[in-house]
């Protein structure tokens, strides 16, 4: 597979898109400072040193669990995570927003009668008021929180509902496991590496091979729809 990089090369990547589907954080939703937030808060909770953003960005992976592995917090506190990290969570979603390019893209989707689906590792009770916040929720067809990426699972039950196979559809996310997760389903994996506000950087996605790398949603716009 190619990564493509300028928007001059940009061709249709499919001769028929039926789904575009999303990862929300870090893609549409600009959360990377709440959920950094939220972390330190835990990790202090735990006893551990808070992290500073750039190395939050660097060490953060999917699933969480593995990430808490990695940053050695105890047993007990890992059972606990969940509920207590959700809480602290939304103690900070007036932090939360939509990156400026997401609603043009998603009516421009529209227009063009592509389908639109998110697969969100984001847990539902958090993924659903991030969403409502920022009125989101109409612009899909499905949208599936506790995603257990990289399983290409998420993927499949977004596609069934939508009424479209995975050859057919494109996921859009800003993690290394996305493009896994995407590759592992069959789908058109397309990696966004934002400058600011996503959370794995240009190396980590290109190094899972995706079908290409943008660095915003015009770009996307270029490769799927006829807007």
């Amino acid at each position: 597979m190619v990564l493509v990089r300028s928007k001059r090369l940009f061709k249709p990547i499919l001769p028929y898109v039926g789904a575009v589907i999303f990862d929300a954080s870090g893609t549409l939703v600009d959360d990377s400072l709440a959920t950094w937030e939220a972390f330190n808060k835990f990790f202090n909770l735990c006893g551990l040193n808070s992290l500073s953003f750039e190395t939050f960005k660097e060490k953060f992976c999917l699933p969480c669990s593995s990430f808490l592995v990695k940053m050695d917090v105890p047993e007990k506190a890992m059972r606990e995570f969940p509920m207590v990290f959700n809480q602290l969570y939304l103690e900070s979603l007036n932090r939360v927003k939509l990156f400026a390019d997401v609603k043009e893209c998603l009516l421009a989707l529209r227009r063009s009668s592509i389908k639109l689906g998110l697969v969100s590792a984001t847990p539902s009770e958090l993924l659903w008021p991030a969403l409502e916040k920022l009125r989101l929720p109409r612009f899909f067809k499905v949208a599936i929180g506790n995603a257990p990426k990289p399983s290409p699972l998420p993927i499949y039950q977004a596609c069934e509902v939508i009424g479209t196979s995975p050859e057919h559809a494109v996921y859009v996310g800003d993690m290394e496991q996305d493009v896994i997760c995407a590759k592992r389903a069959g789908a058109v994996s397309i990696g966004i590496c934002r400058e600011n506000g996503s959370y794995h950087d240009r190396n980590r996605l290109e190094a899972q091979n995706p079908s290409y790398v943008i660095s915003d949603l015009e770009e996307l716009l270029s490769l799927v729809a006829k807007v």
